[in-house]
């Protein structure tokens, strides 16, 4: 019910077509629930981590993800600020070997245990994903200062745990740096080609916008066993693809982190439906800037339009006086006569 409200509650701010009411909207729906959360006894970061799931299931999840992105990376940055400074170095000092154990061991656990999940598909695959994720959450630092509200540990305690959980956190990144190379120890490199398709997507062909054109060429695109995925930012469009069982993202193609969400640097084209001229100009850009081997496609309204996107490297620009011209000189040409 909830996740049904706030996709409900998007699709208002989505329709508003202002990108500061969308960010609103978010940190509206994020103070809500946080609020929300303390009126039942729980902290607020654990009624934020409810709304940033629920985010994540919502059908905007790509355009919130592009949207937030500079905020992520300040905040990231100011919460291992916040969590740093709160640790005491004196009970690290004193219970170094404790800690180092609790690391040690929740880490190995945690990795062993994932790599019996994922070990029916490919093994050096679920080895690196295993490391990858080993790590202790986040999370359990809320649980953590929860506990200690609640009397169910003490300070010291709580302080020792916290410490394990952010020496877990800083080893991670070293981990992660060096998977290839304890992957490729233990298991020899698979095939490239089956890496790419167990993503799902290679090969394929990004349509940007929805309208017209983009719905005659989706359909032609299908019928000719292509495979494709649709970005539309615009929310009628965006629901009438959905409507039409159109495989479709709702996000601006011009941010690279929507981009990078449908695999772009394994598509083979982009085909720029839209009429503006300026994001036509910003989705090659990004286009060029991930992907300079895929080959791009935009649909402009006369020659004029064509020259002043000279400069954007774009392969192939249609106007559709070209298009209409070749099809009604082909119509004519093909005609028989009348009896």
């Amino acid at each position: 019910l909830v996740r049904f409200a706030i996709n409900y509650y998007l699709k208002f701010a989505v329709r508003s077509q202002n990108q500061e009411i969308f960010l609103l909207a978010i940190l509206f729906i994020v103070l809500t629930s946080a609020e929300t959360a303390h009126l039942f006894g729980f902290s607020y970061s654990l009624g934020a981590f409810f709304a940033g799931m629920l985010l994540a299931e919502s059908h905007y999840k790509y355009q919130i993800e592009a949207d937030l992105a500079p905020f992520r990376d300040l905040l990231l940055g100011l919460f291992f600020f916040v969590v740093g400074y709160g640790v005491d170095l004196s009970i690290i000092y004193h219970n170094i070997f404790t800690i180092a154990a609790l690391v040690l061991t929740v880490m190995a656990l945690k990795a062993v245990v994932l790599f019996l999940v994922l070990i029916f598909g490919q093994k050096r695959t679920a080895f690196k994903s295993a490391l990858a994720l080993s790590q202790i959450g986040e999370f359990s630092l809320v649980i953590f200062v929860i506990a200690q509200d609640q009397k169910l540990i003490d300070a010291t305690t709580s302080n020792t745990l916290a410490a394990a959980v952010i020496i877990s956190m800083i080893l991670t990144p070293f981990i992660i740096n060096n998977l290839t190379r304890l992957a490729d120890k233990l298991f020899t490199e698979p095939h490239k080609e089956f890496v790419i398709q167990s993503t799902g997507l290679k090969n394929h062909i990004i349509v940007c916008g929805y309208g017209p054109l983009g719905h005659g060429l989706t359909k032609e695109l299908k019928e000719q066993g292509l495979d494709y995925i649709l970005i539309e930012h615009d929310l009628k469009l965006y629901e009438e693809a959905l409507e039409n069982s159109e495989p479709v993202f709702f996000g601006n193609a011009a941010q690279r982190l929507v981009l990078e969400s449908i695999n772009i640097k394994e598509a083979v084209g982009v085909v720029i439906t839209l009429h503006n001229l300026e994001k036509i100009r910003l989705i090659t850009q990004a286009v060029i800037d991930m992907a300079p081997k895929a080959h791009i496609v935009a649909r402009v309204r006369d020659n004029k339009e064509r020259e002043a996107l000279g400069d954007c490297k774009i392969d192939t620009v249609f106007t559709t006086v070209d298009v209409l011209t070749k099809v009604m000189s082909k119509e004519i040409l093909h005609a028989p006569l009348k009896k």
